[in-house]
């Protein structure tokens, strides 16, 4: 039976009972009902599977949540890198190659809405918290690794509203009913985001 799901429409059906068809079954059952209300017993029925063939590849419900942030982060920084590195190839500037970074994450948040909608909710297990935690920290420090020519001070402050911006334009981009207006919003956003980093000048 193929997946639902916009992003994983594409995308061969893995065999079932496999670890992909369990983290695939997780990824509907959660973004269709919460990860609170999502019992193992609907996921390994969703798989084809067994319960405890769940519990052998991810041992417990919290670690497939972790698992399908892990699948959204990781492809999200796949995307951003490839799009900041075409950037540079095109020669432009730190600010240029950093609004190319954030236009393709956006748009990675309107394939992966799905996803976007799981990790971006506030039902998650305690333990994501921490994990949310460190990976902004890691988009932080990517950031401002991009903004090194310009005012430290100035460059912090802007990682920081771009990155609280960004939580916020995510789940906004994941309730659009459709690419246009999905398209819309990334728009109006790097245009706001393009005149917030104009004011950063490069230090002498």
């Amino acid at each position: 039976m193929p997946r639902r799901g916009a992003a994983a429409a594409a995308v061969p059906t893995p065999p079932p009972g496999s670890k992909q068809a369990i983290l695939d079954a997780a990824r509907h059952l959660f973004a269709a009902k919460g990860f609170t209300a999502t019992a193992i017993t609907e996921i390994a029925e969703d798989a084809g599977t067994s319960i405890g063939l769940v519990y052998y590849h991810f041992g417990s419900k919290k670690q497939l949540y972790l698992a399908i942030w892990d699948e959204y982060d990781a492809s999200a920084r796949r995307r951003t890198e490839a799009a900041e590195n075409r950037a540079r190839a095109e020669g432009l500037t730190g600010l240029e190659v950093l609004l190319a970074g954030l236009r393709a994450y956006l748009h990675g948040a309107w394939e992966a809405r799905d996803l976007v909608r799981i990790v971006n909710g506030r039902d998650a297990p305690a333990a994501f918290g921490p994990v949310i935690d460190q990976a902004n920290a890691q988009w932080s420090e990517h950031n401002l690794a991009i903004l090194a020519d310009y005012p430290p001070r100035l460059s912090h402050n802007a990682d920081v509203m771009i990155r609280g911006a960004m939580e916020t334009l995510c789940r906004q981009i994941s309730r659009c009913t459709n690419s246009a207006q999905a398209g819309e919003v990334i728009g109006d956003a790097m245009q706001l985001f393009a005149g917030l980093l104009d004011t950063l000048e490069i230090d002498d």
